[in-house]
């Protein structure tokens, strides 16, 4: 009966085992995405600011051509016609970048939504990583305690085997 016992405890011991090898490698796959969605934020980042770059030099070069095509219209001011083609320019080239601005706010737009995302992943994860290692230490002190238990049987059996001899 304490051979069975002795093997049944051996057994769980090996289920616990192969319990905190799976977690283990649950464990690694966490952490290999976390850094995953790590890198992809980082990649939304330099594009959000690369694309607030290119929003601020848009912006500059609008202001810098409003200025320009300003300049000509008041030479131009003199003829009618004039005034009245390069005021129609400048509100095509306005109206052009005033699109071009609106397509830079979605994509800044878009790259928030995604770094948000990305940062409730990470969130999940590290969570999720938490409770792994938990379970891994819960496992870990489960097996010691069963390690300890069944060298004690083993001790017991061989006190007990030496009795009958």
């Amino acid at each position: 009966a304490r051979v069975g016992d002795a093997n049944h405890m051996y057994q769980r011991l090996e289920a616990a085992q192969e319990s905190a090898r799976v977690l283990e490698g649950r464990r690694k796959e966490l952490v290999a995405h976390v850094q995953l969605l790590e890198r992809e934020l980082d990649k939304a980042k330099f594009e959000q600011n690369k694309m607030q770059m290119d929003l601020e030099s848009a912006w500059t070069a609008m202001e810098a051509r409003r200025d320009e095509v300003g300049k000509e219209a008041v030479d131009g001011a003199l003829k009618a016609k004039d005034l009245e083609k390069v005021n129609a320019e400048l509100q095509a080239k306005v109206e052009l970048q005033s699109g071009e601005l609106e397509a830079l706010v979605a994509k800044t737009h878009k790259v928030t939504v995604a770094q948000a995302q990305a940062e409730a992943a990470r969130n999940v994860a590290q969570r999720a990583e938490r409770t792994l290692r938990e379970e891994v230490d819960t496992l870990s002190a489960e097996l010691r305690t069963k390690e300890e238990s069944q060298r004690q049987m083993l001790t017991r059996m061989k006190e007990l085997e030496e009795a009958l001899d």
